[in-house]
């Protein structure tokens, strides 16, 4: 994280990520004063590139118990994430828009729209 220039880890959590096949993988998010991290679930080696906190437009929450959590991104794809442990998918976003400094659109709806990836 260092190479990224990344100093402050604000959360971190296990959780499944949505593929681009709408299958989840084991991943781990980990928000930092920059970046939105996905670790392999098992390694927890950098998986991918980095998504940029100035990528960030927006958020989505599931109002269920899944803790399901979608952010919404400029580009032309969405990350979603169901956090799993004790994390909770509004502290997420609360530590998200703190440590990109923005306040951020956040839906919380039954059924939570995205962009696939």
């Amino acid at each position: 994280m260092d190479k990224h220039g990344d100093k402050k880890v604000f959360f971190s959590s296990a959780a499944n990520k949505l593929n681009t096949k709408g299958k989840d993988d084991a991943r781990v998010i980990v928000i930092t004063e920059k970046n939105i991290y996905k670790l392999d679930g098992k390694t927890f080696k950098i998986h991918k590139t980095p998504v940029p906190l100035t990528e960030v437009t927006g958020f989505a929450i599931s109002s269920g118990e899944d803790q399901a959590v979608v952010v919404h991104l400029s580009s032309d794809t969405d990350l979603v994430v169901t956090l799993r442990g004790d994390a909770s998918a509004v502290e997420m976003v609360s530590l998200i828009s703190e440590a990109a400094g923005v306040k951020f659109p956040v839906e919380v709806d039954s059924k939570i729209s995205y962009a696939p990836n």
